[in-house]
């Protein structure tokens, strides 16, 4: 298969955007820092925490016998969710935004690169986003807030692949 036409097929359409989820007195972000173990309060630090869906098809890759890249499934449903923190002001922003595909590992979100950044993030006014990418971790939002995050779906035939 030629990689050209995988790389085209795959980048087809942007995601639909759909926020940010609003945030109410009994529902709010998987990991928002309002609410961790030891709160923090990103707008003490001139920052904004927000949440948003993205939705769309994409393929499930895999590799074939001479490791190349191939579609293994092809135009998945997907509703997935990133987490966003940024300057306030746009007039703080420094340009540069951290992407962290969060840690699947336990099979739900984890904030590894936040966790050991997010002082010196705030304090030089970089953005942040969290994308949460694995189906396994998309069920566990569910289970977290199943109102919040009903619609969320990852239509890869490995969960946690």
């Amino acid at each position: 298969m030629n990689q050209d036409v995988l790389i085209s097929r795959s980048f087809s359409s942007l995601p639909e955007v759909e926020g940010p989820i609003a945030v109410t007195e009994n529902s709010h972000p998987f990991c928002a820092m309002e609410y961790s173990r030891t709160p923090l309060h990103v707008a003490d630090y001139g920052y904004v925490e927000e949440e948003y869906f993205l939705s769309g098809r994409a393929n499930v890759y895999d590799t074939d016998e001479n490791d190349r890249a191939v579609i293994y499934k092809e135009a998945l449903p997907y509703k997935n969710r990133i987490l966003v923190r940024r300057p306030k002001d746009p007039d703080q922003f420094s340009g540069f935004v951290y992407v962290d595909i969060l840690n699947a590992t336990q099979g739900y979100d984890i904030e590894d690169l936040w966790h050991r950044i997010w002082l010196w993030c705030m304090e030089n006014g970089h953005g942040y986003v969290g994308v949460t990418s694995k189906p396994c971790n998309v069920q566990s939002l569910k289970n977290f807030d199943y109102e919040r995050y009903s619609t969320g779906q990852a239509a890869n035939p490995s969960p946690c692949r």
